[in-house]
């Protein structure tokens, strides 16, 4: 072979050679280079066997045939090949394709005998191995831009130091902290949101024209070039093939909360190919900052350095053309995304193109998201209804208008509209928004379960739609079914919570002490590491107080939790909730009712209430709190409270208390400093700011994308 660093690896059992060689044909009549093994899988001997491990080091797409065949053999040497496969991939970028399963028969995913990192990509059906154009045509675009990535770009540098990675600006290296889930059951805090922004680029791209803070001296002048893509493309090749990789990534981009993992991935690289084509284009840089902040936003890549580089995108996109209408959307949905200081600008931002574009579907539903974040939920839901009312609708729409009347505690409209929608449209998106009614406003995890039948495997890998079904099994307290769910995710973390930890509560609830203990131990290791690299890792030190405090060891919980107190001093609803889940915890039982009943108090919204009452009454962590008189008492009162009544007016009347995604008041002192610092950084500037805290809002059970 003449470039094993090109080849496609093709993984197989041998009773599935036919199949195989039809896959491989149709990818060499392509011109890809397949490493195809015509024995099917028999070994040679250790001659063999190093060049099997050899290519698999190096080549670019791992491709493996799961069939009945693979399922009837629980060993063999694919097998080999598969698990050498999963191991290079932990060292592969999220995101970034390698592993594309196929099946070539009735086999299902969820069940299917593979390595778990397998589940976390999208499957392809080929009966008979047989390659429809349309699955070989996504293939090549996979290979072509891993070939591209992996041989040609490399790093350079940009004008202003920084680099560029495969065409794509990159801020640099960043603090890799994850992200926090939003609903706190065992371990899941919310504490930590990381996020690396090139505050330096924090957008002198704002002309003053449309983005306010930037005078017209510091805005440059737009290139016409960069900005007749249409008129040109005739004359130029390349700049047609540019603008069909722009509508494709858009195309993409609008199926929003229905696009797979790899069609986000695909419209990333879409955006991306056309930024090196035309890099000059601001539509192409556009289209790369909102489909890389969604893909954020969404959850499937949480790598720190995404918003960096969504961020100096836009600034690119709004440098070439002030103008630019995406461009400014993505401005808007990254300042929304920053913290409180920057929602005003985010506000002017959208109010200025919803007057300028009134037809404008994606203009109209950002106006609606940024407008609901600063708690003007009238405004919010006319824009949604405007974007709705559009020719063709706007689906997407419909979601941020359900999650507005959710927070407005309209619980029953929201589930009207959800209702409607399924009932012409059944997507995985939208039987998630039911799971989350039937379970949160019904207060019923049977019927929840009955209903994550309906959604297909790879929705269930996300992370947010995990967070959901274990929160309908731990409902439940069906253990086993929670436990085979975290087990089929693909990462360690959901969100930045240790799996593993979620498992051990689900065993000790089940009453089985023994495998609990050897989850919280093993994760208790991965809580160690990850402190020992980042010592000031508040999220971390959190779940180690869990941890230690599960596994009986309550001196050094106790000392790590006073330290965790002095760093994080509780305030709010969120923390005053992680204070009692830690006060249950390490048995004070009557603190952990005093701290849920504070946060209970500063519940800012109709929905936080429902989520907050749900959690009481079925999660497991407050199975020792069940006795207590007061906490009773409590559940009695959450019971009894008309949603939609006091917190809602409670929360109108406290001007300064929108919500915050990013919140500079409530990170560790180290981070405080560290994002204080970033402020003076100029233009072009590289800094990294430490983990920030996300707001207790920011995003619901299977709703995170609006």
């Amino acid at each position: 072979m003449s470039d094993p660093g090109k080849a496609v690896f093709l993984s197989y059992a041998s009773q599935d050679v036919e199949a195989a060689k039809r896959i491989a044909e149709a990818l060499r009549l392509s011109g890809v280079e397949v490493w195809f093994d015509a024995e099917g899988g028999l070994e040679h001997g250790d001659e063999w066997d190093a060049k099997i491990r050899r290519q698999i080091k190096e080549c670019v797409l791992f491709i493996p045939i799961v069939s009945a065949n693979t399922e009837a053999r629980e060993e063999g040497y694919f097998r080999i090949e598969w698990e050498l496969a999963a191991q290079r991939a932990l060292g592969i970028a999220s995101g970034v394709a390698f592993i594309l399963p196929v099946v070539i028969d009735a086999t299902k995913e969820q069940e299917a005998l593979v390595p778990d990192r397998f589940r976390a990509v999208q499957w392809t059906k080929l009966p008979g191995g047989n390659v429809p154009p349309e699955v070989l045509q996504r293939f090549l675009k996979l290979w072509s831009h891993r070939t591209g990535a992996m041989k040609g770009a490399g790093i350079q540098r940009t004008e202003d130091g920084g680099r560029i990675v495969a065409g794509v600006a990159d801020p640099g290296p960043a603090s890799a902290r994850p992200a926090t889930s939003i609903h706190a059951r065992w371990l899941l805090p919310t504490i930590a949101a990381a996020a690396v922004i090139a505050i330096g680029a924090w957008f002198v791209l704002r002309p003053s024209s449309s983005v306010p803070g930037i005078s017209s001296a510091q805005a440059p002048t737009p290139d016409p070039k960069s900005q007749t893509l249409d008129a040109r493309s005739a004359a130029d090749p390349k700049l047609s093939e540019a603008g069909r990789l722009i509508d494709q990534a858009w195309a993409l981009f609008e199926k929003m909360d229905d696009a797979s993992n790899d069609e986000w991935i695909l419209a990333e690289e879409y955006a991306e190919q056309a930024t090196r084509l035309e890099p000059r284009n601001a539509e192409a840089w556009a289209v790369y900052a909102n489909v890389t902040v969604m893909r954020r936003v969404f959850g499937l890549d949480l790598n720190p350095e995404r918003l960096g580089r969504a961020t100096k995108a836009a600034q690119r996109a709004v440098n070439l053309d002030p103008q630019s209408v995406n461009a400014r959307v993505a401005v808007a949905n990254i300042y929304r995304l920053v913290d409180d200081s920057m929602r005003a600008e985010a506000e002017q931002v959208i109010r200025t193109l919803m007057i300028e574009q009134p037809t404008n579907k994606r203009v109209q539903r950002m106006g609606g998201n940024v407008l609901r974040q600063a708690y003007k939920f009238d405004e919010a839901l006319a824009a949604y209804d405007r974007a709705m009312a559009l020719p063709g609708g706007d689906r997407v729409s419909l979601f941020g208008k359900e999650r507005t009347l959710k927070m407005l505690g309209r619980f029953a409209e929201a589930e009207a509209l959800v209702d409607a929608a399924l009932a012409s449209n059944p997507s995985p998106a939208l039987r998630l928004r039911k799971i989350y009614h039937v379970l949160v406003y019904h207060d019923d995890p049977v019927g929840a379960g009955k209903l994550l039948d309906d959604v297909p495997g790879e929705f269930l890998l996300r992370e947010e739609a995990v967070d959901l079904a274990a929160s309908v099994w731990l409902g439940q307290r069906n253990a086993d079914k929670c436990i085979a769910l975290l087990r089929r995710y693909p990462g360690e973390t959901i969100r930045g919570t240790w799996k593993g930890g979620l498992i051990g509560v689900a065993y000790r609830m089940s009453g089985r002490i023994e495998a609990a203990r050897l989850e919280w131990q093993a994760t208790l290791k991965l809580v160690d590491a990850r402190l020992a690299a980042q010592p000031n890792d508040t999220n971390a030190l959190f779940q180690k107080v869990l941890l230690l405090a599960a596994l009986a060891n309550r001196p050094e919980a106790e000392t790590l939790w006073r330290t965790y107190e002095q760093l994080e001093p509780p305030s709010g609803a969120k923390g005053y909730f992680v204070q009692a889940m830690a006060l249950t915890e390490l048995g004070h039982l009557d603190e952990a009712v005093a701290a849920l009943e504070k946060s209970v108090q500063a519940t800012a919204t109709p929905m936080t209430t429902l989520e907050r009452r749900a959690d009481l009454r079925r999660g497991p962590l407050f199975d020792p709190l069940r006795s207590h008189p007061r906490f009773q008492a409590l559940l009695d009162r959450l019971n009894a409270m008309p949603i939609g009544t006091a917190a809602a007016s409670r929360q109108s009347s406290m001007p300064g208390s929108r919500p915050r995604i990013l919140d500079l008041g409530s990170v560790s002192r180290a981070s405080r400093d560290s994002l204080l610092a970033l402020a003076s950084v100029p233009q072009g500037g590289e800094a990294a700011p430490e983990r920030l805290r996300t707001e207790e809002i920011a995003g619901c059970r299977g709703a995170i994308s609006d």
